[in-house]
């Protein structure tokens, strides 16, 4: 993996965040906060970088605290760009750069922070159901890559 794949893995998982914040805007993304930090030191993303990632997070919890006129929100991005339904191969994809990432850090609390977000995609995109329209998706894929 990359420094620009794990940067877009940080997207990814600010993503998912800001999925959470949308359906439920009291959600605790704190665990989505941290292990941007931890991919960001994992494969040395400069600060500033991975700091403008969780900046996300903290402007889409200031927009749903200074909801506007008739209850909207103003959120910080469209949610057609959110994973709300995530496709299996998406979630495997992260899940796999997220068991890389613990690869390359000694820590084990890092590591253990890291499969614990990547146990909550599993369980959060429903992947057993995936496993089930596989064949379905697959096909899409093909079709699309040709």
């Amino acid at each position: 993996m990359t420094i620009e794949n794990a940067k877009e893995l940080q997207m990814n998982i600010a993503k998912e965040g800001l999925a959470l914040l949308m359906l439920h805007p009291a959600f605790d993304v704190q665990p989505h906060r941290e292990c941007i930090s931890l991919i960001g030191a994992a494969w040395d993303i400069p600060v500033g970088d991975t700091q403008e990632v969780i900046l996300l997070l903290d402007r889409e919890l200031d927009a749903i605290h200074t909801v506007g006129e008739g209850g909207t929100v103003a959120h910080v991005l469209p949610e057609e760009e959110l994973p709300m339904n995530a496709t299996g191969l998406e979630t495997l994809d992260n899940i796999w750069d997220l068991f890389e990432t613990t690869l390359h850090t000694d820590s084990a609390y890092a590591k253990t922070k890291l499969f614990e977000m990547a146990k909550w995609l599993e369980e959060s995109q429903n992947l057993l159901d995936w496993i089930e329209q596989a064949p379905k998706e697959k096909q899409m894929w093909m079709e699309q890559a040709n």
